[in-house]
């Protein structure tokens, strides 16, 4: 599937499914990590997610986008064989937070793909760190 292809997925699953997204304030502790929280409305629950956001995404209005944010973190903890593989793969520090986040991690993310679902694909993070063509189309997407 193109990048393109991979937006426009992302899209329909946003206009198709019934769940709403919202960032919640930026958290100074969280924004040390360069950590945000996403909000993912479905029915009458409330699912918040800490994602990893280095270049402050949750800033722009843009569902889409913050759809392959979570995308992009549920992928990289179910790739993770452990919390110590996750640790060493996401660059984080071993300590009490990132302990508690993986075990949040545990229960949130089956949540967030029942809601989702398995299907989707997700824009690769080097887009963004090169701020390629596709990372710009993401960013500016409209719904």
């Amino acid at each position: 599937m193109s990048d393109l292809e991979i937006i426009e997925t992302l899209a329909k699953c946003i206009r198709d499914k019934t769940f709403s997204l919202s960032v919640l304030p930026t958290n100074k502790h969280l924004s040390e990590y360069s950590l945000n929280e996403i909000q993912i409305a479905h029915q009458n629950e409330n699912i918040v997610m800490t994602v990893y956001d280095e270049y402050h995404d949750t800033k722009i209005d843009n569902a889409v986008l913050w759809l392959n944010i979570i995308l992009d973190t549920c992928i990289a903890y179910e790739e993770a064989k452990d919390y110590n593989t996750w640790l060493s793969n996401e660059g984080y520090p071993d300590n009490s937070f990132f302990r508690s986040l993986y075990q949040q991690y545990e229960n949130i993310i089956p949540q967030v793909r029942a809601i989702i679902g398995f299907d989707l694909e997700v824009i690769s993070y080097s887009h963004f760190e090169l701020n390629t063509d596709t990372a710009k189309a993401l960013r500016q997407y409209k719904l």
